[in-house]
């Protein structure tokens, strides 16, 4: 089995610091699934279409669901192969055609990217946006393609953006002086436009894999514990679920969203949401039980542990993590068929001393929901954000390694009607 995170490929649509490699995907779907193009692939926590993507190369339908709608523009936007070039550059160049009269779009007053931008530059990125829309309308082009140019505006306002950025690649600061807020002109918005468009265009899909017969993955924003999809309807599944490092997926993607017109109560439901966010707002998980020994035990030590706010908000952060997991995996066991096979790459993780064993949790929640664990593989990670916290140093030796897992997984016989 291929690490799952030894990519090979440097060029990609957009550069997403989470998720596995296309040969990863390739080797799980032809030697461990043996899947064929009458088959049906899931990924319920799809992220940036890694799955989806080499799935559409293969012909084999997918489904591909992330509760981040910035996710479903990334994913869409993988899906355009060079036989779409001629198309992308005319809707370019007919929205940049545009692009030189006079801006007249009014801001919205409460525009998140006012996080970053002063009013002017804020109406120069929108109006840039109203051309696509209106180009993209007016040729009735695919939804690949409107999410290409999306994601172009991803990367565009990633690029104003570096000065706010951290050594820690999930966070941006947001907190801006208006002093310190970003001026810029349309000469150089059309400058970045057409440099970030080649790159994403180097990028595509090799235009001899896909042809018409090819079916085009269905990719919508959902949750993963209320997977839109009917009963017995998966033969396998290929996933990686958020890991367990307190990472704040909503906030690592705020600038898409602003993009996409997000406000901020709109951003904390998505927080408050999402598994492994920081926040812990999910009431009504906690009246259930958790079906993990080792999650149980866990729980124990961090109630009991000595550092600050552990037996408060870290106690209630897991317990959601576990809660909010199991929901999702019972949502995968309803949706696989019986016998299906399911890849779940994930990683362990510390809480400050405490070895947090999440291949083994996620192995007794599955034998629980009646499957069998076929296969296990460990990678060694020696980059992660919980070695890079400086104030882990205090509790572990930094040389400590964490691992992340590949298990395979096959469903028993249990079906439903």
């Amino acid at each position: 089995m291929k690490n799952p995170k030894l990519h090979r490929q440097n060029k990609t649509i957009y550069h997403y610091y989470a998720g596995y490699s296309d040969e990863f995907v390739e080797d799980i779907i032809k030697s461990y699934f043996s899947l064929s193009t009458k088959d049906t692939i899931l990924d319920l926590w799809n992220g940036s279409g890694t799955t989806t993507k080499v799935a559409y190369k293969n012909n084999i339908k997918a489904y591909g669901f992330d509760i981040n709608p910035v996710m479903k523009y990334i994913a869409e936007a993988k899906l355009v192969s060079q036989n779409d070039e001629p198309l992308l550059r005319e809707v370019l160049r007919l929205s940049l055609s545009q692009f030189d009269n006079r801006v007249t779009k009014n801001n919205n007053p409460v525009d998140l990217l006012g996080l970053w931008l002063n009013d002017k530059s804020i109406r120069i990125i929108r109006y840039f946006e109203m051309n696509v829309n209106e180009i993209c309308k007016l040729l009735s082009v695919s939804m690949p393609v409107i999410s290409f140019f999306k994601v172009l505006q991803f990367r565009l306002i990633r690029f104003f953006l570096q000065k706010f950025t951290t050594s820690n690649p999930t966070w941006i600061k947001h907190n801006i002086k208006d002093i310190d807020k970003i001026n810029i002109k349309k000469t150089d918005v059309k400058k970045y436009i057409y440099i970030i468009f080649e790159d994403m265009v180097a990028s595509l899909i090799d235009g001899d894999e896909i042809n018409e017969a090819n079916q085009l993955p269905i990719i919508l924003t959902a949750s993963s514990y209320q997977i839109p999809l009917a009963n017995n309807s998966i033969d396998a599944i290929i996933t990686s679920p958020p890991y367990c490092t307190r990472i704040d997926y909503a906030i690592s993607t705020l600038p898409e969203l602003a993009i996409l017109g997000f406000s901020k109560d709109s951003i904390q439901c998505l927080r408050n949401a999402m598994i492994g966010s920081t926040t812990i707002a999910f009431d009504n998980t906690f009246v259930l039980e958790i079906p993990s020994l080792t999650a149980i035990k866990f729980l124990d030590l961090v109630k009991g542990h000595d550092s600050k706010a552990s037996n408060s908000y870290y106690f209630k952060y897991y317990k959601k993590y576990f809660l909010q997991m199991y929901m999702s995996l019972n949502e995968l066991e309803r949706v696989i068929k019986p016998n299906g096979l399911c890849c779940i790459v994930i990683q362990n993780s510390f809480f400050k001393d405490v070895l947090l064993s999440l291949n083994i949790i996620i192995e007794e929640m599955m034998i629980e929901l009646g499957f069998l664990l076929i296969d296990a593989k460990a990678f060694q990670k020696k980059s992660t954000h919980t070695n890079a916290n400086p104030t882990s140093k205090k509790y572990r030796k930094s040389s400590v390694f964490q691992y992340e897992y590949a298990l395979i997984f096959k469903k028993g016989e249990k079906s439903y009607d």
